[in-house]
């Protein structure tokens, strides 16, 4: 969000104070204009929290101040990774625990606030509170106020896609956060990850399902094959279905679900004639789909497509030199 994100300016201009919590702003060429920054973060979010039950202006300008030398501490490398995953539960054990330590369970600002009944009642929502402004300082687009904006870059289909697309395609995350600044925004985390799956499939195209339940299968059978416990092979197969597909094709959950469905009732083991009643072409895995799940036309052949692609075009030769004798 701007107002903070123009704090990254001026972060050699301030200092914490650990005796009241407050923020000191170095008398040095540009003082005015780091504290006019720094005036301008502080009287909006003064005017966010004004007349709202449970808030105190106070302690909410001392978990800026916390943020802002948090922030000021970093340096380029986590600077980097903490603006590519902005979720504040991330950090709850690690990061967030050195910022209770260090600024938040002796504080007298805390303990007052605990004993005025303000909002936080433990130091472990202020910790996560000020991660949020953290993010809000080292992204424009993030934005704490905003719950869908919140939600967005802590929920995990948002890490994976960025974490497999953001580099080669910055401009589609481009496009998709600016909706945050927009003061009319009403939208959800989950319109916005959608915006955000079209964009990202309009450069990569629909086959780029295809691809990445390939990838998913060979990494899977690699697993399962380095693995010389035939009581694990199971769980490791298991794992890779409940657990780990989202990640490789976090683009489509809807094909992710419906992939699911089809290894819970054998499918796989229908396309490798490990059955009496295998399926022999692509359109027989079409008309099962078809059948067993009820998909319209177009997405079933879809499916059927995908799954032959995967799991039977790298065995075609062979499997047609069985059947011919």
């Amino acid at each position: 969000m701007r107002e903070l994100n123009e704090l990254l300016k001026y972060m050699d201009y301030y200092i914490y104070d650990s005796t009241d919590g407050g923020t000191v702003i170095k008398d040095k060429r540009g003082f005015e204009d780091a504290k006019k920054c720094y005036e301008n973060a502080v009287a909006m979010q003064d005017a966010y929290f004004d007349g709202k039950e449970g808030y105190n202006k106070n302690m909410e300008r001392w978990i800026l101040n916390i943020a802002i030398d948090c922030v000021r501490s970093l340096d380029d490398d986590l600077k980097k990774y903490i603006s590519g995953h902005m979720n504040y539960m991330e950090y709850h054990m690690g990061y967030g625990m050195g910022i209770r330590n260090r600024y938040i369970n002796q504080s007298s600002t805390f303990q007052s606030g605990y004993s005025a009944g303000y909002r936080y009642l433990l130091a472990d929502d202020i910790s996560g509170a000020v991660m949020k402004r953290m993010f809000s300082i080292l992204s424009p687009f993030y934005d704490f106020r905003n719950e869908a904006s919140v939600y967005y870059y802590s929920d995990r289909a948002y890490q994976c896609i960025s974490e497999k697309y953001k580099e080669k395609y910055p401009q589609c995350f481009i496009e998709v956060e600016e909706s945050f600044l927009n003061p009319e925004f009403k939208g959800t985390k989950a319109d916005v990850l959608q915006a955000l799956r079209d964009r990202v499939i309009k450069q990569v195209g629909e086959e780029e399902f295809i691809s990445n339940l390939r990838q998913f299968k060979v990494d899977m059978d690699r697993e399962i094959e380095e693995n010389d416990d035939w009581d694990t092979l199971g769980n490791i197969e298991d794992k890779y279905w409940n657990d780990k597909l989202e990640a490789y094709a976090p683009l489509f959950p809807r094909e992710v679900n419906q992939a699911k469905s089809l290894h819970a009732i054998r499918f796989i083991s229908k396309i490798e004639r490990n059955r009496l009643d295998g399926i022999y072409s692509v359109d027989e895995c079409k008309q099962f789909i078809d059948r067993e799940l009820g998909l319209k036309d177009e997405y079933a052949a879809f499916m059927a497509k995908a799954f032959w692609d995967v799991w039977e075009k790298p065995h075609e030769k062979d499997r047609k030199a069985e059947d011919e004798s």
